[in-house]
Protein backbone atom coordinates (compact mmCIF):
# COMPACT_ATOMS: atom_id res chain seq x y z
CA UNK A 1 0.00 0.00 0.00
CA UNK A 2 1.62 3.30 -1.02
CA UNK A 3 0.61 6.54 1.42
CA UNK A 4 2.13 10.01 1.85
CA UNK A 5 1.34 12.02 4.40
CA UNK A 6 1.26 15.80 3.59
CA UNK A 7 2.81 17.86 6.35
CA UNK A 8 2.55 21.65 7.36
CA UNK A 9 5.01 23.37 9.42
CA UNK A 10 4.17 27.31 9.93
CA UNK A 11 5.21 29.95 12.93
CA UNK A 12 1.39 31.47 12.64
CA UNK A 13 2.08 34.54 15.57
CA UNK A 14 -1.77 33.83 16.62
CA UNK A 15 -3.53 31.15 15.23
CA UNK A 16 -6.83 33.41 15.94
CA UNK A 17 -5.60 36.74 14.41
CA UNK A 18 -5.61 34.56 10.92
CA UNK A 19 -7.59 31.61 11.66
CA UNK A 20 -10.11 31.32 8.60
CA UNK A 21 -7.45 31.81 6.42
CA UNK A 22 -5.74 29.10 7.99
CA UNK A 23 -8.85 26.58 7.98
CA UNK A 24 -8.67 27.31 4.32
CA UNK A 25 -5.42 27.13 3.46
CA UNK A 26 -5.31 23.28 5.12
CA UNK A 27 -8.35 22.08 3.91
CA UNK A 28 -8.00 22.92 0.30
CA UNK A 29 -4.28 22.02 0.58
CA UNK A 30 -5.40 18.68 1.72
CA UNK A 31 -2.70 18.64 4.61
CA UNK A 32 -2.29 15.43 6.89
CA UNK A 33 -0.74 16.90 10.18
CA UNK A 34 -0.23 20.88 11.10
CA UNK A 35 2.37 21.60 13.42
CA UNK A 36 2.55 25.02 14.25
CA UNK A 37 4.49 27.27 16.60
CA UNK A 38 3.44 30.79 18.49
CA UNK A 39 -0.30 29.90 18.56
CA UNK A 40 -0.26 32.70 21.08
CA UNK A 41 -3.03 30.31 22.75
CA UNK A 42 -3.84 30.51 26.63
CA UNK A 43 -5.64 27.60 28.48
CA UNK A 44 -8.85 29.52 28.95
CA UNK A 45 -9.18 29.62 25.25
CA UNK A 46 -11.53 27.09 24.19
CA UNK A 47 -10.26 24.40 21.39
CA UNK A 48 -13.48 25.46 19.54
CA UNK A 49 -12.87 28.42 19.01
CA UNK A 50 -10.07 26.94 16.62
CA UNK A 51 -11.80 23.85 15.30
CA UNK A 52 -11.20 22.65 12.07
CA UNK A 53 -13.39 19.84 10.33
CA UNK A 54 -12.22 16.63 10.44
CA UNK A 55 -8.81 17.27 12.61
CA UNK A 56 -7.97 16.34 15.98
CA UNK A 57 -6.08 19.67 17.59
CA UNK A 58 -3.69 18.75 20.45
CA UNK A 59 -2.23 21.79 22.38
CA UNK A 60 0.61 23.01 24.89
CA UNK A 61 -0.15 26.66 25.86
CA UNK A 62 1.56 29.26 27.58
CA UNK A 63 -0.07 30.77 30.57
CA UNK A 64 1.09 34.16 28.89
CA UNK A 65 0.77 36.33 26.29
CA UNK A 66 2.95 34.30 23.31
CA UNK A 67 4.34 30.99 22.24
CA UNK A 68 2.75 28.25 22.41
CA UNK A 69 2.27 25.32 19.86
CA UNK A 70 0.01 22.87 18.24
CA UNK A 71 -0.87 20.12 16.40
CA UNK A 72 -4.10 19.44 14.17
CA UNK A 73 -3.73 15.69 13.11
CA UNK A 74 -6.50 14.38 10.18
CA UNK A 75 -9.34 12.40 11.24
CA UNK A 76 -8.04 9.00 10.75
CA UNK A 77 -4.83 9.12 11.48
CA UNK A 78 -3.62 7.15 14.77
CA UNK A 79 -2.03 8.75 16.93
CA UNK A 80 -1.41 9.49 20.70
CA UNK A 81 0.17 12.16 22.99
CA UNK A 82 3.88 11.60 23.94
CA UNK A 83 4.83 14.59 25.35
CA UNK A 84 4.24 18.53 26.30
CA UNK A 85 6.64 21.07 27.99
CA UNK A 86 6.92 24.78 27.97
CA UNK A 87 9.41 25.83 29.38
CA UNK A 88 11.34 29.80 29.54
CA UNK A 89 13.89 27.76 26.84
CA UNK A 90 11.67 25.78 24.91
CA UNK A 91 8.31 24.92 23.95
CA UNK A 92 7.71 21.27 22.66
CA UNK A 93 4.71 19.15 21.79
CA UNK A 94 5.73 15.82 20.78
CA UNK A 95 3.06 13.22 19.38
CA UNK A 96 3.44 9.71 17.83
CA UNK A 97 1.79 8.93 14.69
CA UNK A 98 1.13 5.33 13.15
CA UNK A 99 0.96 4.55 9.65
CA UNK A 100 1.17 1.15 7.62
CA UNK A 101 3.20 -0.43 10.89
CA UNK A 102 4.91 2.45 10.89
CA UNK A 103 5.54 4.74 14.13
CA UNK A 104 6.62 8.14 13.24
CA UNK A 105 7.82 10.13 16.53
CA UNK A 106 6.67 13.76 15.74
CA UNK A 107 7.57 16.93 17.50
CA UNK A 108 6.95 20.61 16.95
CA UNK A 109 8.78 23.46 18.93
CA UNK A 110 9.74 26.92 19.61
CA UNK A 111 12.55 28.48 20.92
CA UNK A 112 11.91 32.15 22.24
CA UNK A 113 14.75 34.61 20.60
CA UNK A 114 16.46 35.20 24.28
CA UNK A 115 15.87 31.77 25.28
CA UNK A 116 19.61 29.95 25.90
CA UNK A 117 20.46 27.91 23.10
CA UNK A 118 22.59 25.42 24.88
CA UNK A 119 19.80 24.71 27.86
CA UNK A 120 17.22 24.70 24.57
CA UNK A 121 19.20 21.61 23.21
CA UNK A 122 19.64 19.71 26.59
CA UNK A 123 16.07 20.05 26.76
CA UNK A 124 15.02 18.39 23.58
CA UNK A 125 18.06 15.96 23.49
CA UNK A 126 16.49 14.32 26.76
CA UNK A 127 13.08 14.43 24.84
CA UNK A 128 14.21 12.91 21.97
CA UNK A 129 16.59 10.23 24.06
CA UNK A 130 13.22 9.21 25.92
CA UNK A 131 10.72 9.31 23.54
CA UNK A 132 12.28 8.43 20.28
CA UNK A 133 13.08 4.30 21.01
CA UNK A 134 9.60 3.31 20.71
CA UNK A 135 9.16 4.89 17.48
CA UNK A 136 10.74 4.19 13.92
CA UNK A 137 11.37 7.45 12.83
CA UNK A 138 11.83 11.34 14.12
CA UNK A 139 10.48 14.26 12.76
CA UNK A 140 11.15 18.26 14.94
CA UNK A 141 9.98 20.98 13.16
CA UNK A 142 9.46 24.53 14.20
CA UNK A 143 11.31 28.15 14.73
CA UNK A 144 14.26 27.18 16.63
CA UNK A 145 15.35 30.97 15.72
CA UNK A 146 18.68 29.76 14.69
CA UNK A 147 19.09 31.32 11.13
CA UNK A 148 21.36 28.22 8.95
CA UNK A 149 22.24 30.67 6.88
CA UNK A 150 25.09 31.78 8.47
CA UNK A 151 27.78 30.31 10.40
CA UNK A 152 28.09 31.26 14.16
CA UNK A 153 28.29 30.11 17.49
CA UNK A 154 24.32 29.18 17.91
CA UNK A 155 24.53 27.11 13.68
CA UNK A 156 27.33 24.99 15.35
CA UNK A 157 25.77 24.02 18.62
CA UNK A 158 22.48 23.16 15.96
CA UNK A 159 25.26 20.92 13.92
CA UNK A 160 26.33 19.78 17.21
CA UNK A 161 23.10 18.32 18.30
CA UNK A 162 22.07 16.91 14.69
CA UNK A 163 25.49 14.81 14.87
CA UNK A 164 24.85 13.77 17.99
CA UNK A 165 21.52 11.83 16.98
CA UNK A 166 22.10 11.47 13.41
CA UNK A 167 19.84 13.95 12.01
CA UNK A 168 19.54 15.88 8.76
CA UNK A 169 18.67 19.34 9.05
CA UNK A 170 16.81 19.86 5.39
CA UNK A 171 15.35 23.53 5.61
CA UNK A 172 18.21 25.72 3.33
CA UNK A 173 16.63 29.03 2.55
CA UNK A 174 14.92 31.75 4.14
CA UNK A 175 11.64 30.85 6.19
CA UNK A 176 11.08 34.33 7.31
CA UNK A 177 11.49 37.69 5.33
CA UNK A 178 11.36 41.02 6.60
CA UNK A 179 11.93 44.62 5.11
CA UNK A 180 15.58 44.13 6.01
CA UNK A 181 16.68 40.63 6.93
CA UNK A 182 16.23 37.01 5.41
CA UNK A 183 16.63 34.63 7.96
CA UNK A 184 15.98 30.22 8.01
CA UNK A 185 15.38 29.98 11.49
CA UNK A 186 12.04 27.43 10.96
CA UNK A 187 13.47 24.26 10.78
CA UNK A 188 13.12 20.54 9.46
CA UNK A 189 15.01 17.94 11.50
CA UNK A 190 14.38 14.10 10.09
CA UNK A 191 16.29 10.95 11.19
CA UNK A 192 16.32 9.58 7.62
CA UNK A 193 15.90 12.33 5.01
CA UNK A 194 14.68 8.98 2.78
CA UNK A 195 11.08 9.37 4.34
CA UNK A 196 10.47 12.73 2.84
CA UNK A 197 9.53 13.27 -0.86
CA UNK A 198 9.65 16.56 -1.28
CA UNK A 199 9.13 20.15 0.42
CA UNK A 200 8.62 23.44 -0.34
CA UNK A 201 8.33 27.01 1.50
CA UNK A 202 5.21 28.76 0.91
CA UNK A 203 3.19 32.15 1.88
CA UNK A 204 -0.02 31.46 3.30
CA UNK A 205 -1.78 34.63 2.17
CA UNK A 206 0.26 37.10 4.46
CA UNK A 207 -1.29 35.60 8.13
CA UNK A 208 2.42 35.46 9.45
CA UNK A 209 6.18 37.04 8.47
CA UNK A 210 6.64 33.45 8.55
CA UNK A 211 6.87 31.50 5.59
CA UNK A 212 5.30 28.09 5.96
CA UNK A 213 6.86 24.98 5.44
CA UNK A 214 5.38 21.51 3.37
CA UNK A 215 6.66 18.50 2.97
CA UNK A 216 5.55 15.07 2.52
CA UNK A 217 6.26 11.81 4.31
CA UNK A 218 6.63 8.34 2.35
CA UNK A 219 4.96 6.76 5.14
CA UNK A 220 4.51 3.38 2.13
CA UNK A 221 5.48 -0.35 2.94
CA UNK A 222 9.14 -0.09 2.35
CA UNK A 223 11.31 -2.60 4.55
CA UNK A 224 14.51 -0.88 3.82
CA UNK A 225 14.47 2.73 5.00
CA UNK A 226 17.20 3.33 7.25
CA UNK A 227 15.16 3.88 10.80
CA UNK A 228 16.10 6.34 13.77
CA UNK A 229 19.65 5.38 15.87
CA UNK A 230 20.32 7.06 18.83
CA UNK A 231 23.38 6.77 21.15
CA UNK A 232 25.24 5.83 17.67
CA UNK A 233 27.57 8.70 18.99
CA UNK A 234 27.30 10.32 22.21
CA UNK A 235 25.89 13.69 23.19
CA UNK A 236 28.16 16.06 22.61
CA UNK A 237 26.35 19.19 24.16
CA UNK A 238 27.11 18.50 27.94
CA UNK A 239 30.91 18.13 26.88
CA UNK A 240 30.92 21.45 24.57
CA UNK A 241 29.02 23.36 27.38
CA UNK A 242 32.41 25.20 28.73
CA UNK A 243 32.92 25.79 24.62
CA UNK A 244 30.00 27.52 24.43
CA UNK A 245 30.27 29.43 27.36
CA UNK A 246 33.72 30.56 26.31
CA UNK A 247 32.64 31.76 23.02
CA UNK A 248 29.67 33.19 24.30
CA UNK A 249 31.97 35.72 26.50
CA UNK A 250 34.38 36.46 23.50
CA UNK A 251 31.91 37.48 21.35
CA UNK A 252 31.34 40.15 23.77
CA UNK A 253 34.83 41.25 23.42
CA UNK A 254 36.11 42.99 20.61
CA UNK A 255 36.48 41.66 16.76
CA UNK A 256 40.16 40.32 17.08
CA UNK A 257 39.40 38.18 20.30
CA UNK A 258 36.42 36.96 18.73
CA UNK A 259 38.58 35.58 16.10
CA UNK A 260 41.05 33.67 18.46
CA UNK A 261 38.23 31.89 19.97
CA UNK A 262 37.10 31.12 16.21
CA UNK A 263 40.46 29.57 16.24
CA UNK A 264 40.63 28.09 19.24
CA UNK A 265 37.30 26.19 18.46
CA UNK A 266 38.58 25.16 15.44
CA UNK A 267 41.60 23.75 17.39
CA UNK A 268 39.09 21.74 19.75
CA UNK A 269 37.60 20.30 17.01
CA UNK A 270 41.24 19.43 14.95
CA UNK A 271 41.70 17.33 18.51
CA UNK A 272 39.09 14.88 17.35
CA UNK A 273 36.93 14.80 20.66
CA UNK A 274 34.61 13.48 19.09
CA UNK A 275 36.00 10.32 17.30
CA UNK A 276 37.63 9.95 20.64
CA UNK A 277 34.27 9.85 22.77
CA UNK A 278 32.99 7.39 19.39
CA UNK A 279 35.89 5.35 20.04
CA UNK A 280 35.18 5.30 23.71
CA UNK A 281 31.24 4.80 23.44
CA UNK A 282 32.37 1.65 21.04
CA UNK A 283 34.54 -0.19 23.67
CA UNK A 284 31.80 0.02 26.53
CA UNK A 285 29.62 -1.81 24.11
CA UNK A 286 31.85 -4.24 23.68
CA UNK A 287 30.96 -7.96 24.83
CA UNK A 288 32.12 -9.49 28.53
CA UNK A 289 32.49 -5.76 29.64
CA UNK A 290 31.83 -5.89 34.06
CA UNK A 291 30.22 -3.05 35.19
CA UNK A 292 33.07 -1.81 37.08
CA UNK A 293 35.39 -1.72 34.34
CA UNK A 294 32.55 0.48 32.25
CA UNK A 295 32.19 3.70 35.34
CA UNK A 296 36.22 3.61 35.18
CA UNK A 297 36.55 4.21 31.77
CA UNK A 298 34.01 6.83 31.97
CA UNK A 299 35.34 8.23 35.10
CA UNK A 300 39.07 8.50 33.60
CA UNK A 301 37.72 10.31 30.08
CA UNK A 302 35.79 12.43 31.95
CA UNK A 303 38.80 13.59 34.10
CA UNK A 304 40.45 14.10 30.88
CA UNK A 305 37.52 16.12 29.29
CA UNK A 306 38.01 18.27 32.91
CA UNK A 307 41.57 18.82 32.65
CA UNK A 308 40.88 20.04 29.17
CA UNK A 309 38.50 22.74 30.36
CA UNK A 310 40.63 23.33 33.35
CA UNK A 311 43.55 23.87 31.04
CA UNK A 312 41.66 26.50 29.11
CA UNK A 313 40.27 28.45 31.99
CA UNK A 314 43.96 28.78 33.31
CA UNK A 315 45.15 30.07 30.80
CA UNK A 316 47.18 26.66 29.37
CA UNK A 317 46.99 26.30 25.82
CA UNK A 318 49.88 23.72 25.68
CA UNK A 319 47.17 20.95 23.73
CA UNK A 320 45.47 23.52 21.73
CA UNK A 321 48.88 24.69 19.53
CA UNK A 322 46.68 26.75 16.86
CA UNK A 323 45.13 28.83 19.56
CA UNK A 324 48.45 29.45 21.79
CA UNK A 325 49.89 30.89 18.30
CA UNK A 326 47.27 33.20 18.10
CA UNK A 327 47.32 34.95 21.01
CA UNK A 328 51.03 35.26 20.96
CA UNK A 329 50.63 36.93 17.58
CA UNK A 330 47.44 39.31 19.49
CA UNK A 331 49.60 39.83 22.38
CA UNK A 332 49.96 43.24 21.84
CA UNK A 333 46.82 44.25 21.03
CA UNK A 334 44.90 45.93 24.20
CA UNK A 335 41.74 44.10 25.52
CA UNK A 336 38.55 44.54 28.02
CA UNK A 337 40.76 44.08 31.69
CA UNK A 338 38.13 41.11 32.18
CA UNK A 339 38.64 38.81 29.09
CA UNK A 340 42.75 39.43 29.42
CA UNK A 341 42.66 38.17 32.84
CA UNK A 342 40.27 35.13 31.69
CA UNK A 343 42.41 34.28 29.01
CA UNK A 344 45.62 34.79 29.98
CA UNK A 345 45.69 34.41 33.54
Amino acid sequence: MSRRLKFMSFNVRSIQSGFLTLKEYVVDCAVDVLGLSETWLTPDIDSSSVFINDFNVVRADRNSRGGGVAFYVRNGIAFKILHSNITAVLEELWISVKVNQRKYCLAIVYRPPSANVLDCFHQLTESLTNLSLDNDYAVVMGDFNINVLVNDGRSEMLNCFLESFDLSQLVKEPTRITSNSQTAIDLLMVSSADIISGYEVVDVDGISDHLALIFYVDASEISNLCKLRTYRKFVLLENYAPYAKLVTEMNRSTRSLRSIVKQGYIEIKKLRMQEKLNERNLQLQGREKELAEIISDIKAFTKKLEFWEQNLIDGDTRHFPVLSEKISQSASETYDSKYHVEIEG
